[in-house]
């Protein structure tokens, strides 16, 4: 305990003597002295801690805004990435849609052709059906016409 604490914290009474007033004062001001001591002391523990944090807060920011910043160079290349992957696959898509619309109108060409082919060959079987029907009635008319020629020369004999 110091002398301080002993001491009332109220002026002293009327009618102390000087000599009390002096040290009442006297220990006031030690009193309000080592306060002052302790409350800078710990004023300068509390500031030192302070920049610490505000050391720390702000290296932290630094490293955070960097990041950011990195983090956004990474998002423009994945978005040019993106552009440039989209406008391949666009120009793959128009090459395909090409190249089937090409197919699609050869196809229709070939089952043109195609069925003209076959209306073609249906008419040259129908021709050769008739044609094979007319060799077949000249021989069966030829046949008679020979018996016929046989019979009269027999009939001449």
């Amino acid at each position: 305990m110091t002398p301080a604490d002993n001491l009332p914290s109220s002026p002293l009474p009327r009618g102390s003597t000087l000599q009390e007033e002096l040290a009442y004062y006297k220990a006031q001001y030690e009193q309000l002295e080592a306060e002052l001591q302790d409350f800078q002391a710990s004023s300068r523990e509390l500031e030192a801690e302070l920049e610490k944090d505000v050391e720390a807060s702000e290296k932290r920011e630094r490293q955070l805004k960097e990041k950011v910043e990195g983090l956004g160079f990474e998002v423009d290349e994945w978005k040019t990435k993106y552009k440039q992957a989209k406008s391949e696959a666009n120009a793959a898509q128009n090459t395909l849609q090409k190249e089937i619309t090409t197919l699609r109108d050869t196809n229709r060409t070939f089952q043109l052709r195609l069925r003209d082919i076959e209306v073609a060959n249906d008419d040259f079987e129908r021709q050769a059906r008739n044609t094979t029907s007319s060799l077949e009635d000249l021989e069966s008319k030829y046949n008679v016409s020979i018996e016929r020629g046989v019979m009269l020369e027999e009939e001449i004999k």
